[in-house]
């Protein structure tokens, strides 16, 4: 009973030791609002709690770290020695990853009742997602994806950078899990997220830009023997972003990463060496809108929701989802197309050109991405090639001789005559 319950001596007895029994004791206490409210009684149980999580005992550590948090969510005098404790922890790299789990699970819960002084130290927990330890790593995900979720973060570059990187975990459980808490829970509340950070994203995964604060990153993710690692990220975010997202994706990469290559002479050494930073961000942008000019087909997209709408009980908002749907995918059709056209075509004719002065093996990757272009906007595409007639000739030609490959590699080959037959 509540008249029965004497805080204050149960706290008294708990701080005698730093048995499990006595830090569990501390940290209900702590959770319950039952601890004395005098600074000396709080001041005791708050040594017994750092006694503890100093302990060379991990099971005991873990207790005093729990203890710490629970103190530091009812006593603000607390939370100020214990949050700047706990980050550091987070940051040694000579703590064991179990004691790193329990300092993000408790700075996980004190960012909800302390988000002022937990959130200046947000870049702990964010380091923690590329931890050695794949266990702390699967737990920062879950804490930091819950704050974000519930808005006591608020994503920052090196935040955004280093939580799409968590999509390209070594382990498929993380992978999954970042998977599921990205896509699934918290791009359908920022939607744009990708496409206001997919050019800061491909270029610090590629080491093209950077500072010291993600000077890391590009030793995990730069070259190219971790491009496929950086495009399982692009393919990701990239399937979770709506059309009329990957319209100003497309934009941004031709406008920021390939106008410039095309423009900029002292990056001609780096264009031509594969290992290069720049080489492998071009590249990237290569890839990632040659995935764009495919995957963009609004029409065949709302034909595909048409399809989905026929089973709809209520022929009328049947009629009306159909038509809403095939005027939106004609007009973002238009939009791309003209998009396509006027801004990204003409820098990838100028960056052909260039590529082509340097002999620098990008110029594949992009003969590729217009040949693309002129097989799916075939006449409209003529008309802008009309100023290039030797490069119009070129895609033309290797266009043919694509078709005529696959005809031939399509092709069944005859069945060989029997003896039999040809003597009859």
């Amino acid at each position: 009973e509540a008249g029965a319950f004497d805080g204050r001596s149960w706290a008294a007895e708990a701080c005698k030791s730093t048995a499990p029994a006595a830090l569990a004791v501390i940290a209900a206490l702590a959770a319950h609002g039952c601890l004395p409210e005098d600074d000396a009684s709080v001041d005791a149980c708050a040594d017994v709690a750092y006694g503890a999580a100093r302990s060379d005992s991990a099971s005991l550590r873990n207790l005093g770290v729990a203890a710490l948090g629970a103190l530091a969510r009812c006593s603000a005098a607390v939370a100020r020695d214990v949050v700047p404790a706990l980050a550091a922890t987070l940051d040694d790299d000579y703590a064991s990853p179990a004691a790193k789990v329990a300092c993000l699970a408790c700075l996980g819960d004190l960012c909800v009742a302390r988000t002022s002084l937990v959130e200046p130290r947000a870049r702990s927990l964010c380091l923690r997602l590329g931890d050695a330890d794949a266990d702390v790593r699967r737990h920062a995900v879950v804490v930091i994806a819950r704050l974000l979720g519930r808005d006591y973060l608020k994503w920052r570059p090196e935040l955004v950078v280093r939580f799409f990187s968590c999509l390209a975990d070594a382990e498929p459980a993380n992978r999954a899990l970042a998977r599921h808490a990205l896509v699934d829970v918290l791009l359908p509340k920022t939607p744009t997220l990708f496409v206001n950070h997919v050019v800061a994203c491909l270029r610090l995964y590629t080491g093209d830009r950077g500072d010291a604060e993600t000077a890391d990153l590009p030793r995990h993710f730069g070259g190219t023997a971790n491009a496929a690692r950086r495009r399982a990220v692009y393919r990701a975010l990239l399937g979770a972003t709506p059309d009329e997202g990957k319209v100003q994706v497309s934009a941004k990469l031709a406008r920021e990463v390939l106008a410039p290559a095309a423009d900029v002479p002292s990056l001609g050494p780096q264009l031509r060496d594969p290992e290069a930073p720049a080489y492998n961000a071009v590249a990237d942008a290569l890839h990632l809108l040659g995935g764009d000019l495919e995957v963009l087909a609004p029409s065949r997209k709302a034909a595909d929701d048409d399809g989905a709408d026929d089973e709809a009980p209520d022929a009328a908002a049947t009629k009306r989802s159909k038509t809403l749907a095939a005027a939106r995918g004609k007009l973002l059709g238009h939009m791309s197309k003209l998009h396509l056209l006027e801004q990204v075509l003409p820098i990838l004719i100028a960056l052909k050109h260039t590529l082509d002065k340097l002999k620098s093996p990008l110029a594949a990757p992009l003969v590729a991405t217009l040949k693309r272009v002129l097989a799916t906007h075939g006449p409209d595409v003529e008309k802008v090639l009309a100023t290039d007639p030797h490069l119009a000739r070129e895609l033309k030609y290797d266009l043919k001789r694509s078709k005529a490959s696959k005809q031939a590699a399509g092709a069944e080959p005859a069945a060989p005559r029997s003896p039999l037959a040809e003597a009859n």
